[in-house]
């Protein structure tokens, strides 16, 4: 089974490499007014504006890649426990049926922490990493911008790549 993030990585490298060209063109005005058109924002900053407005726009990109990831990852895991729930019970008896029919309306209530324990098989330390991860994306989503609630351990976007495909691929969800 593919690893579902695989196109998020594939995204967001894509995405590293237009912003390096970018950046280079930036630096080089004879580049920059090639090609930085009239039509981009870039065009009427001065050298040291357009490199800090490129790094500005990478830690969005790399907040918004971790979310990405994180949020795929999430999916992956509440799409199998609800769909691996009808085959387990497919010949219980009517008790059995009636829970899964609890568990179904209910998992997609549960957090992102509760869900990830019930993965107890892979194993303590993947899943504190991916705690971590969770916490990560948690403030990208809802704390970046203030400055009353700091930053929980950086996240880089190939940490999440890297941890969450370990526990997918423990889980048996990736190869």
């Amino acid at each position: 089974m593919a690893n579902p993030l695989d196109p998020i990585w594939a995204w967001y490298q894509l995405t590293l490499d237009c912003m390096r060209v970018t950046q280079r063109a930036a630096r080089d005005p004879t580049l920059s007014t090639a090609f930085l058109s009239k039509h981009t924002n870039l065009f009427p900053l001065d050298p040291g504006a357009k490199l800090s407005a490129i790094d500005d726009a990478k830690e969005t990109l790399d907040r918004l890649a971790v979310l990405d990831l994180a949020t795929v990852f999430e999916r992956t895991l509440r799409t199998h426990l609800t769909s691996s729930l009808p085959v387990m019970i497919s010949d219980g008896p009517p008790f059995l049926h009636s829970l899964r029919d609890r568990v179904e309306s209910r998992a997609e209530r549960w957090t992102f922490d509760e869900l990830v324990e019930l993965y107890g098989s892979v194993g303590g330390g993947p899943r504190g990493l991916v705690k971590d991860i969770i916490k990560f994306r948690d403030w990208a989503a809802h704390g970046w911008h203030t400055t009353a609630k700091p930053a929980p351990s950086n996240i880089t976007p190939r940490d999440a790549y890297e941890r969450l495909t370990d526990f997918l691929i423990a889980a048996r969800l990736a190869t």
